[in-house]
C-alpha cells in the first residue's frame, strides 16, 4: 500500500495525503516514510473525521487531489454529515464545486 501511494504522489504533485498521525506512519505504518519523501504533502490532522473531510473538500476545490485516511470503518459515522455534504455539493452547485478525492478506510474484513 505504501509503495502504491508513493507512486501516485510521485506522478502527480497535486496529490496530498491527510489523516490522523500520518506524518509518523499512521495506523499500521501505511504512510511510513512518505512525509520525508513528500514534504508538505503528508499532513497530520486531529482525530476528527468531520474536519478531515471538510479539509479534503477545501483541498479539492483548490485544485488538489486529497487522499483522506479514515483509521477505522467504525469512524465513518463520525464524519457522515460532511460526507453527505461532499456528495451533494457538486450537484447543488451545478458542477461548479467538484470534490474529487480518495477516501481510504481501514478495518473492513470478513464478517464486517
Amino acid at each position: 500500500m505504501t509503495r502504491v501511494i508513493a507512486e501516485v504522489m510521485d506522478k502527480d504533485p497535486k496529490v496530498v495525503y491527510i489523516g490522523e498521525d500520518v506524518e509518523h506512519g499512521g495506523y499500521y505504518l501505511v504512510t511510513d516514510g512518505l512525509a520525508q519523501q513528500f514534504p508538505g504533502r503528508v499532513i497530520d490532522f486531529p482525530p476528527d473525521e468531520t474536519t478531515l473531510l471538510g479539509a479534503a473538500m477545501g483541498f479539492s476545490q483548490d485544485g488538489l487531489l486529497p487522499i483522506v485516511e479514515i483509521p477505522y470503518s467504525k469512524y465513518l459515522d463520525c464524519g457522515a454529515d460532511m460526507f453527505y455534504e461532499l456528495a451533494m455539493s457538486n450537484w447543488l452547485t451545478n458542477k461548479q464545486r467538484p470534490n474529487g478525492m480518495v477516501i481510504r478506510v481501514q478495518g473492513f474484513d470478513r464478517g464486517v
